[in-house]
């Protein structure tokens, strides 16, 4: 299905990274999951031009969607948003990595965290760091 298909496919470039190819179907997986709704909307059909368009109209020429002025009404904890915004970039070649993931899955989703006085934060933040791997 074209909906979970990342821009390089649908652009028919290659060669493709099967890695950072998945990543990209999982992240649209879980952005359905967490949102409630299909990702890009409701294209119908399979034709390969509409979804690369829309594609190019969500990112608005950033590498990453940006959650907080997409969904301003949800707040997803600082791992959760992280691993959307690292498996939906557009660059596959800084989508996150297996060794990001990782960390991002070892950290704490739901647990709160504590700040320099004590009070409990809301966001967990891991030590990940992007670039290459």
């Amino acid at each position: 299905m074209r909906r979970y298909m990342p821009p390089e496919v649908l652009k028919e470039e290659g060669p493709f990274a099967f890695f950072a190819t998945d990543i990209w179907s999982l992240g649209v997986i879980l952005y359905e999951a967490t949102f409630g709704e299909k990702f890009l909307g409701r294209i119908e059909g399979n034709d390969r031009s509409l979804f690369y368009q829309a594609l190019n109209s969500f990112f608005n020429l950033k590498d990453t969607i940006d959650l907080e002025a997409t969904f301003s009404g949800y707040k997803l904890c600082f791992s959760h948003q992280t691993m959307l915004e690292g498996f939906l970039r557009y660059d596959y070649r800084t989508r996150l990595n297996f060794k990001q993931m990782e960390l991002l899955l070892n950290s704490t989703w739901d647990e709160p965290e504590k700040d320099s006085e004590g009070k409990k934060s809301l966001y967990s933040v891991p030590d990940v760091t992007f670039g290459s791997g």
